[in-house]
């Protein structure tokens, strides 16, 4: 498994990052705060504390899921 920060700004961010991780057979969890959802439910993810970054949970191995999801990654200290 690896994690990463994620930062979903707006309601088509969210809907964009849904669109893409449910393309992938396996699972994959976000959490944001005390909360571990499944980042493929509109409704799991809309429930996130959103103006604080998430962690971003999936396998390693897809490097192509990651490529998709660079425009949400938080990479270094200032941000995506």
């Amino acid at each position: 498994m690896k994690a990463c920060l994620i930062r979903l700004g707006s309601v088509e961010e969210v809907k964009q990052f849904i669109r893409i991780v449910s393309q992938v057979p396996y699972e994959v969890r976000v959490t944001g705060g005390p909360r571990t959802v499944n980042a493929k439910s509109e409704m799991d993810v809309f429930s996130l504390n959103l103006t604080c970054p998430l962690e971003l949970k999936c396998p390693d191995a897809d490097a192509q899921l990651y490529e998709q999801l660079a425009p949400f990654l938080i990479t270094g200290r200032g941000g995506a």
